[in-house]
């Protein structure tokens, strides 16, 4: 689980199982399927240029905090990260996910302490 101030590391390994050396740029992507306003269906928070030899496999790693799960309200003019399940998704695009395991992502429960979050009154400023 995950709480306000958390630090999210996502680490996984990539190989390059071509005969010649290349470079992707790997993407992490964050869905919130449980939001309670209209977000893309994937946001990009992360990326990582990688470059490998042959054969070569490397550990990718990422640290995202709580403003990677949080989206911008224009009625409070504030960050807000809702709690609930959050998808991570890994890809060399957002029409390529390869999340490691197939047909799936990695989920992650977030409990953000909102009571934290500084209070604006509601309306035109």
């Amino acid at each position: 689980m995950y709480s306000a101030g958390d630090t999210i590391n996502v680490r996984f390994k990539l190989t390059n199982t071509g005969e010649r050396a290349g470079q992707e740029v790997v993407q992490l992507y964050v869905r919130d399927p449980e939001a309670s306003v209209a977000r893309p269906l994937k946001e990009l928070k992360a990326f990582k240029k990688v470059s490998l030899e042959p054969g070569e496999t490397t550990t990718v790693e990422f640290s995202l905090d709580e403003r990677a799960l949080a989206y911008w309200d224009r009625s409070v003019s504030d960050w807000v990260a809702e709690p609930g399940e959050f998808e991570i998704l890994i890809g060399a695009s957002s029409r390529d996910i390869r999340t490691p395991r197939p047909n799936s992502s990695w989920k992650l429960k977030a409990l953000p302490d909102l009571s934290a979050r500084k209070q604006r009154p509601h309306g035109p400023v």
